[in-house]
């Protein structure tokens, strides 16, 4: 190869020195993926405020923007007697095949969609748990 050939290259090549250790600390600092649990506790939460908090509440009081015009009282997620008596499994069923599945209000959609994300179901049944402690 000429020196001529060469300069010519060169600046070709200065962009990869230079950039290309910063592209490697770059993937370094962001740190490793999220963990499967964390990425489906996103979802359920994502779930929770669109599907949910209508007639639950952001707080899980069962006080929603839509709860007076139900009819229904919709569950009061802090109630501690009620998270005593559910079962874990009780929640599942519940939010997978909705109220009237289950003898509940018809106004409980199911939510088939979930039926194939277990994590996220967890992580749903996780969040309804939380509220009562």
């Amino acid at each position: 190869m000429r020196l001529g050939a060469s300069i010519r290259v060169l600046p070709l090549l200065t962009p990869l020195v230079v950039l290309g250790p910063l592209a490697c600390n770059r993937a370094e600092a962001e740190g490793p993926p999220p963990s499967p649990d964390a990425v489906a506790g996103a979802e359920a939460e994502a779930v929770f405020n669109q599907r949910c908090v209508a007639c639950h509440g952001t707080a899980g009081k069962g006080n929603g923007t839509v709860a007076s015009a139900l009819g229904v009282t919709p569950r009061d997620y802090t109630n501690r007697e009620w998270q005593a008596r559910v079962s874990d499994e009780d929640l599942r069923v519940v939010i997978l095949r909705g109220g009237k599945s289950t003898g509940k209000s018809d106004y409980m959609p199911p939510n088939p969609d979930l039926e194939s994300k277990p994590r996220v179901v967890a992580a749903l049944v996780a969040k309804v748990r939380g509220f009562g402690k």
